[in-house]
């Protein structure tokens, strides 16, 4: 195992540990307390430990039981975030494009089993239906890295990098032709790419843009009137737009995080709504305003693989079961600063709707909470992140006390923060991407000798001796990794390339 820095071991010091809001984990939900009270209770605390930036709403039955906003919707001009504030919903946005798939079906306009090809015929790929589309099985190639890799590239790393859409990864795509990921129907991998091709199949079909579609068929007809697609170009205003930010690792200072050369993307995000929308949205798929009872029944029914194995995903809604089997759905979002979830329990007619705008890591966490106080079940509160309290350590005490903050956290209050790997990881990368790469080593060396047994750690401490420039160092680390884990791609290929130079 590779040594700890000498230097933790030689600074002496003393430093102050804050008190941390609603460390004790365990909370009872009893009934004596109100759901609503209860819910204020988990939020006030991740609110308080700036773990939630954003709105929630709960409703239970016909019953909106909890609707609060917290924080702010734009860093640079610190307004509020409102009620009829508007989130980008990142891959939520994917239930409106199969929902629109599912109207053209209805109509008879299309069948889930037509060749893609059929309405996109410079596509170079055979045997891929509008099914595989629909349920991200048809191995189509990842849009995102095609364009990162060859779309403007003299720009690649500035922010004035040419803006693209659907129609430029069309074309890409087809001038391109990089291989299949996997046979059609072979297997289930999640598909950006899919759903911004469904988007364009949609407009050839129906003859008009689909962000037209989506406001003529569904939004309106509806009543949601704060929802739209939203594209940068040329970039209409909107109203009560929340705009995404971050927060350094460190806890030193946000940033904006709101701007992206694939913001013109349409079909597999960059629709804005709000709670309310979004409520409205969730009891219309009880009715069969939009489509009829069987075709959503469909879209929540798990599909097949060429083989016949069963997975969990519908028409852009993750389908399982509550804690007593009563059926779910559910999807999450995340793009530039949003971190989006709607969870349905279709039988009890429960939602959970959860919109952030500032890089959160704790959605999935305090979702669960949220089921568990709704059903009068014990819940635990969303773990901290050990990688920002050992990178505000760094920050202000030093690399000595933060690796004593770390193990005394460690030690005394092991339930209140998340010590997974990826948490120093992530610290890690941060320096590196500032080119700190001692404090990156020294960060690593922390999370080397706590998971010995981990590949991905050695993986990120390769990187760092890479950085660094010690090449013999990081083949060693890339070895270390490869060997714990002879699938860790990125370590592969680390060491392959060292190995050539």
């Amino acid at each position: 195992m590779l040594s700890m820095p000498s230097y933790r071991f030689q600074r002496r010091g003393r430093f102050s540990l804050v008190l941390i809001t609603g460390l004790v984990l365990a909370v009872s939900a009893a009934r004596a307390q109100s759901i609503p009270d209860e819910l204020d209770k988990l939020m006030s605390t991740v609110v308080a430990n700036a773990q939630f930036n954003g709105a929630i709403l709960v409703a239970m039955a016909d019953e909106v039981v909890y609707e609060k906003t917290f924080g702010i919707a734009n860093i640079e001009t610190l307004e509020n975030i409102q009620k009829d504030s508007q989130f980008r919903l990142a891959s939520v946005a994917k239930a409106f494009t199969a929902m629109s798939v599912m109207m053209l079906k209805e109509e008879g306009r299309l069948s889930y089993e037509d060749d893609v090809r059929k309405y996109l015929p410079e596509l170079p790929y055979k045997g891929m239906t509008i099914r595989h589309f629909l349920s991200h099985t048809s191995g189509i190639p990842d849009y995102e890295r095609l364009m990162d890799e060859h779309w403007d590239v003299e720009n690649r790393d500035s922010p004035s990098r040419k803006l693209a859409d659907s129609h430029d990864a069309l074309d890409m795509l087809a001038d391109l032709s990089p291989p299949v990921d996997f046979e059609p129907g072979e297997k289930w991998e999640y598909s950006n790419t899919a759903y911004v091709l469904l988007s364009l199949i949609v407009e050839r079909i129906s003859g008009v843009e689909f962000a037209s579609f989506l406001h003529d068929r569904i939004f309106e007809p509806l009543g949601m009137t704060h929802t739209l697609l939203y594209s940068p170009i040329p970039d209409p205003p909107i109203e009560n737009r929340v705009y995404g930010y971050r927060v350094a690792i460190d806890g030193s200072a946000r940033f904006p995080d709101d701007h992206h050369y694939l913001n013109g993307m349409t079909g597999d995000g960059e629709v804005y709504s709000t709670l309310g929308d979004m409520l409205t949205w969730d009891r219309a798929l009880y009715t069969d305003q939009l489509v009829g009872r069987a075709t959503l029944e469909e879209a929540f029914t798990p599909g097949r693989l060429r083989d016949g194995t069963e997975h969990r995903y519908g028409f852009a809604w993750f389908i399982g079961e509550t804690q007593d089997g009563r059926k779910k759905v559910g999807h999450g979002g995340g793009w530039v600063g949003f971190r989006t979830h709607i969870e349905r329990e279709i039988e009890d007619r429960n939602t959970i709707i959860v919109l952030t705008n500032h890089s959160s890591f704790y959605v999935g966490a305090i979702r669960a909470a949220v089921s568990n106080i709704i059903h009068g079940r014990d819940y635990e509160m969303p773990k901290r992140s050990i990688a920002l309290a050992v990178g505000e350590a760094i920050r202000e005490r030093g690399l000595e006390a933060a690796y004593k903050l770390y193990t005394r956290l460690k030690r005394e209050n092991r339930d209140a923060f998340d010590f997974r790997p990826r948490q120093l990881n992530r610290l890690g990368a941060y320096y590196l991407s500032k080119d700190d790469v001692a404090k990156a080593i020294a960060v690593l060396d922390i999370n080397v000798e706590q998971f010995p047994e981990d590949s991905s750690v050695f993986d990120w401490l390769g990187r760092a001796y890479r950085q660094g420039g010690d090449l013999n160092q990081a083949a060693k680390s890339f070895e270390k990794a490869v060997a714990l884990d002879p699938e860790n791609k990125s370590a592969i290929d680390s060491l392959e390339e060292l190995n050539s130079m």
